[in-house]
C-alpha cells in the first residue's frame, strides 16, 4: 500500500517552545529536543533549528510583537498583506530554509501572525507537516478556501482572532481547546493554550495513511476533494482505493 509522506507528530511543549524561540534572539534556545539552532537561517522574526542524526528540522515563525507587526496585522483584514515587507522578508527566508534542507524534511509552526504567514506562504504544502496555533481569519479567507493538507491548527473555541473560523472549512486535522475562560484575548495567547494541553500530548499527523481507518480516510478526502468531489467519489469504495485518493490529493497539494 502506499505509504503517506506527510506527519511526524509532536509533543505540545515542543511546540509551544519551539513558538517561544521566535522571541527575543539574544535568548534563544540553542537546542529543542536535540534540534539545534541554525543562525544563518534565523533572523527577528524566524527560527530554524535543524537535528543532524535524524535529518528533519523545523521552521518557527514569530507572532505579532511590536508596532511594524500590528500594521502587518492590519494589512491581513484588509486584504493588503501580499506585498507587506513582513510577509516578503519571512517567505524569502522560507525560501532559504527550503533549499538548504529541503522541504519534505522541515516542520512549520506559526502562532498568530506567523501562523498566518505560513499558511499563506507558496511552499507550505511541500512541509513534512505543519502547525498553525491561533490562526486569524479575514473576511478574504472565507471565500474558495482549501487547508492544507499537512496543517493541524490549534487554538480555543472563542480565540479572537479566529472568530470568523466557523465560518470557513475546517482544518484537515485541528485541536480544538475547550475555553476555561469567557476571555476572548486571554484565549488567544500561548501561555493559556498550552497550559490547557498536556505537556506530553502528541499532535499532528504522524500516521501512515495505510493504518488509518476507512472513516479517517473519508473523512480526509472530504477536506481534500474541494471543488472536484465528482473526481473523487467515496461512496463504496475500499480501504486500497481511499488510499490511492488520499496520496494523489496531497500529490495535487504540493
Amino acid at each position: 500500500m502506499v505509504k503517506c509522506k506527510r506527519g511526524g507528530k509532536m509533543k505540545a511543549k515542543f511546540i509551544k517552545q519551539f513558538v517561544q524561540s521566535t522571541y527575543k534572539p539574544e535568548k534563544r534556545t540553542p537546542e529543542i529536543d536535540g534540534y539545534k539552532l541554525d543562525e544563518s537561517l534565523s533572523d527577528e522574526y524566524i527560527t530554524t533549528y535543524w537535528n543532524d542524526e535524524h535529518k528533519k528540522g523545523v521552521v518557527s515563525v514569530r507572532p505579532t510583537d511590536d508596532m511594524q507587526d500590528i500594521m502587518s496585522d492590519v494589512k491581513i483584514f484588509l486584504n493588503m498583506y501580499k506585498r507587506d515587507a513582513r510577509f516578503v522578508k519571512n517567505w524569502r527566508l522560507l525560501d532559504k530554509a527550503g533549499r538548504k534542507y529541503k522541504f519534505e524534511n522541515l516542520t512549520g509552526i506559526g502562532y498568530s501572525l506567523g501562523a498566518y504567514v505560513l499558511e499563506k506562504y507558496k511552499n507550505a504544502p511541500k512541509f513534512k507537516e505543519i502547525f498553525l496555533v491561533s490562526k486569524p481569519v479575514a473576511f478574504q479567507d472565507l471565500k474558495d478556501f482549501k487547508p492544507l493538507p499537512n496543517a493541524t491548527e490549534i487554538r480555543s473555541k472563542i480565540d479572537i482572532v479566529s472568530a470568523l473560523k466557523p465560518l470557513q472549512e475546517e482544518a484537515v486535522k485541528t485541536e480544538l481547546i475547550e475555553p476555561t475562560t469567557m476571555n476572548p484575548i486571554k484565549e488567544h495567547k500561548i501561555e493559556h493554550i498550552f497550559k490547557e494541553l498536556d505537556d506530553d500530548k502528541e499532535i499532528g499527523f504522524g500516521v501512515e495513511i495505510d493504518k488509518m481507518k476507512v472513516s479517517e480516510l473519508k473523512r480526509i478526502i472530504k477536506k481534500l476533494r474541494k471543488g472536484h468531489a465528482s473526481q473523487f467519489p467515496i461512496s463504496g469504495k475500499k480501504k486500497k482505493e481511499l488510499i490511492s485518493m488520499v496520496d494523489e490529493l496531497l500529490q495535487k497539494g504540493k
